[in-house]
């Protein structure tokens, strides 16, 4: 059975630390496949198992609007939408978009507590999204909105444990402000592709991966 490395791949999703930030996001993982055995899939370590190879992938696009997201999730998950806890390709996506909705929401309140318990450790792309927004918090500075949406979700590997999407983002024009409301720093708007993994563990989605 397939796994889901992860190794660091350039530029990538939300880089937008900038010097507004003491942390910089090295960028996003890239996806590789390597040999497995099915038995480590519930292990929390990294290494935590992928799609069957013998799954087909499906091509199903979407276009509808993200999620709006709630507030910082339990660890039973109660807070994630109803849509998003479906063991189901359609509940993957669905997981997906209000992680991202709810990464912008920890950028621009800042509060990294919005990210607890939505990734797995393996997921260190997902560990920095959380440490921007902590540093931020710190500087008393924050987003002036949301710096990324979805645009398109395909997917492109699904087993009942699994699933891989081809994700067509749009970093927005944003701005850094500071608590007076004064920018620090300002991004524009850029349109980028990157492949997101989630895995189903402890009957929850959970983010195992972004990569190019």
């Amino acid at each position: 059975m397939p796994e889901v490395t992860e190794g660091l791949a350039g530029e990538g999703l939300m880089t937008r630390a900038g010097s507004s930030t003491a942390v910089v996001l090295a960028g996003l993982l890239a996806l590789s496949v390597s040999a497995c055995d099915s038995s480590g899939a519930d292990d929390p370590s990294p290494s935590p198992s992928a799609s069957s190879p013998a799954a087909s992938p499906t091509t199903s696009e979407t276009t509808s609007p993200d999620p709006s997201p709630s507030a910082s999730p339990s660890p039973s998950g109660s807070d994630i939408p109803a849509a998003a806890r479906k063991q189901t390709d359609a509940g993957a996506e669905a997981f997906v978009r209000y992680y991202i909705a709810q990464s912008g929401r920890a950028w621009t309140k800042p509060d990294p507590s919005l990210l607890d318990g939505l990734s797995t450790r393996q997921c260190s792309s997902c560990s920095r999204l959380s440490d921007v927004a902590a540093d931020l918090a710190s500087k008393k500075q924050r987003y002036d909105a949301s710096p990324i949406r979805i645009s398109k979700m395909k997917t492109i590997r699904s087993s009942s444990s699994e699933v891989a999407f081809e994700a067509s983002l749009v970093e927005n024009a944003v701005r850094v402000v500071d608590r007076k409301g004064s920018t620090v720093d300002s991004y524009p708007e850029r349109r980028i592709v990157r492949a997101i993994s989630t895995v189903w563990r402890d009957e929850r989605w959970l983010l195992n991966g972004i990569g190019e």
